[in-house]
């Protein structure tokens, strides 16, 4: 049955069914135009991350996790890079995502720790 009959059906307003049916063709339009989808495996992904990541900061240390249990929605970065020295946590986050976009934007969450390479220490027995 279509909305049109329900709607007679129901014994509501004609201006109410042509609201209601423009709302349920915006929705149509929405999630035909807007609906995404990624056929990238997780493993994909995070292959995708450790390059782009590695390209661009040259990382000292580079951990990149599926943490969601294996469906690639989730992922937990940990990267050490010069390229953070001096940096704001916001900043650093900030240059991660913009390298990363276009995988972050089909999951669900991530968790980024952005850390500045340390210059070795010297220690007693370097005097």
């Amino acid at each position: 049955m279509n909305l049109l009959r329900v709607t007679q059906a129901a014994g509501l307003p004609h201006q109410r069914m042509v609201m209601a049916q423009r709302s349920i063709n915006q929705l149509r339009h929405i999630s035909q135009t807007s609906a995404r989808h990624d056929a990238s495996t997780p493993a994909e992904k995070q292959d995708k991350i450790i390059r782009t990541l590695t390209e661009k900061f040259t990382p000292s240390d580079l951990q990149v996790q599926d943490i969601s249990g294996g469906c690639g929605s989730f992922f937990a970065i940990m990267l050490k890079s010069k390229e953070f020295k001096g940096k704001s946590t916001i900043q650093a986050h900030r240059m991660v995502n913009k390298e990363i976009k276009d995988v972050i934007q089909d999951i669900h969450g991530l968790q980024v720790c952005c850390l500045p390479t340390n210059p070795k220490l010297k220690t007693i027995a370097d005097n």
